[in-house]
């Protein structure tokens, strides 16, 4: 354990670099794009993404999770796994490329520039099956960085590729050209770097691309669920209000994504050990990981009530102030989002995976009423609204099936001192507003709300020696 430790250790210490890495260059690359095209413009590129994203799940059906699991449990076979797994993707993703044309015409018949936007952005679908199947590999192998450096390469190329768009004033179908060729570039990259990580291996005739879609079908399923429930939001809201609504609310959707994606990532990296190890040992890791997420969910929640609207006034102008809501709402699913993370990433690593189809099945369902309900009044505010709904009820149906199977939910360790460290950074944040000691300029604001936040985390989780005098001082009142 001690050696696996570190080897995560580090290892998620370096996804962690390029995760931060990553963000920038997002960051970048949507300030450029939406300065340039403007919000009705962005409405309409978020929207046909959100379409190929949904299509992405088609490809993606779960593979990536799977092939890595069953790499780690027939290490022999490797080789073999992952051919079936491209074999299996690449013939996915021409599917779906055939669904971006169906899509277009069945729901968008007068949005035609939505659906050509979608068919240009279609090379994505074959790229992320390239990328993804290196990325089981990567997983299997305890090698989570790399990951993190493919996905920094490809979104450091959409960067540039926003930048010269913007520079030669170029049209919108350019830049999705040119964001479809970054995806393929970086996908090349990956399997550049997982060229010499094969060696001669077993073979069995039982593993092919049929025995992998069997294998995957039920996690499958759950990941076209959830892909489903996530775009579904912006595809809805794309019918009932315009392309501006729709960019306030794909901004505050983009943004909130790739913070929650977090908490996938570094129960991606111990999937390999969650499959392998005992029940005690399982439960171990996961005690630790519900420790992290807890208190890096409420550092989220704080950061994002404080920063939200300098945030958004960094990566954009005023004409985007209407994301400041949505962006607060979706974050306060980080907390949801990563518990949920605990227990169904879990549950599919020990083989449990067709419980979450009833999961993903009952969430869409309440997705899609609750969005019906509450765009046509409150637009992306209530788009906002039914996604955090969503995640409530999948995290509380997970972590039911999870103790259904095992007995056990896992309680964060140190909570008290999380919390204490959360009313403090509430304090000085009402404090700095109050006083009106915060920069003027948006991108200043964020520092020194950051790190006023994330100091007093720091001070109080990890200074000891206060924290100890504060649970004596109350245990003792006289002294």
């Amino acid at each position: 354990m001690n050696n696996f430790g570190l080897t995560i250790s580090r290892q998620v210490l370096l996804r962690w670099v390029f995760r931060t890495l990553t963000a920038g260059a997002m960051l970048g690359s949507i300030k450029i794009a939406t300065d340039y095209f403007g919000s009705q413009n962005w409405g309409i590129y978020v929207t046909s993404l959100a379409i190929v994203t949904l299509l992405v799940s088609v490809e993606d059906f779960g593979l990536q999770t799977i092939v890595a699991r069953e790499i780690s449990l027939k290490h022999n076979l490797r080789r073999k796994i992952f051919r079936s797994g491209l074999l299996l993707r690449i013939s996915l993703s021409v599917g779906a490329i055939i669904l971006t044309l169906i899509a277009g015409y069945v729901f968008y018949p007068h949005k035609h520039t939505i659906f050509i936007i979608a068919l240009l952005l279609s090379p994505i679908l074959t790229a992320d099956a390239v990328q993804s199947s290196c990325f089981s590999v990567f997983q299997a192998d305890e090698r989570i960085s790399k990951i993190g450096f493919i996905e920094f390469i490809g979104v450091g190329l959409g960067l540039i590729s926003a930048a010269i768009v913007s520079y030669w004033h170029l049209t919108l179908n350019i830049f999705a050209l040119m964001q479809s060729g970054a995806a393929l570039i970086a996908g090349t990259i990956a399997v550049l770097m997982l060229n010499k990580t094969f060696q001669k291996e077993d073979s069995d005739p039982k593993i092919n691309w049929k025995y992998l879609l069997k294998t995957t079908a039920p996690f499958g399923v759950v990941i076209l669920v959830n892909t489903a429930y996530l775009q579904i939001d912006i595809i809805l809201l794309s019918l009932f209000k315009n392309s501006t609504t729709v960019a306030w609310y794909g901004l505050s959707a983009l943004i909130a994504q790739f913070i929650m994606s977090a908490s996938s990532f570094l129960m991606a990296g111990l999937l390999p050990k969650l499959s392998t190890e005992s029940m005690d040992n399982l439960f171990k890791i996961l005690q630790k990981v519900s420790k992290f997420f807890f208190a890096f969910g409420l550092i989220t929640i704080i950061g994002a009530l404080a920063l939200s609207r300098s945030l958004i006034l960094t990566i954009t102008s005023n004409q985007f102030l209407g994301s400041v809501i949505p962006l607060k709402i979706l974050i306060c699913g980080v907390f949801v989002s990563s518990q949920n993370a605990i227990y169904g990433n879990s549950l599919v690593a020990r083989g449990k995976e067709k419980t979450l189809i009833k999961v993903g099945i009952s969430v869409l369902v309440v997705n899609v009423i609750f969005n019906l309900i509450l765009i046509p009044t409150y637009g992306a505010i209530g788009s906002a609204t039914a996604i955090i709904i969503s995640e409530i009820v999948s995290t509380t149906l997970t972590t039911l099936y999870f103790y259904k199977y095992f007995k056990k939910v896992f309680i964060p360790e140190n909570y008290l001192r999380v919390i204490l460290a959360g009313c403090g950074s509430v304090v000085i944040w009402l404090v700095l507003v109050k006083l009106n000691y915060l920069p003027a300029r948006p991108i200043l604001n964020c520092i020194t709300l950051g790190t006023a936040i994330l100091g007093t985390y720091l001070i109080i989780l990890f200074y000891r020696p206060l924290f100890n005098a504060i649970k004596t001082k109350s245990r003792n009142p006289q002294s």
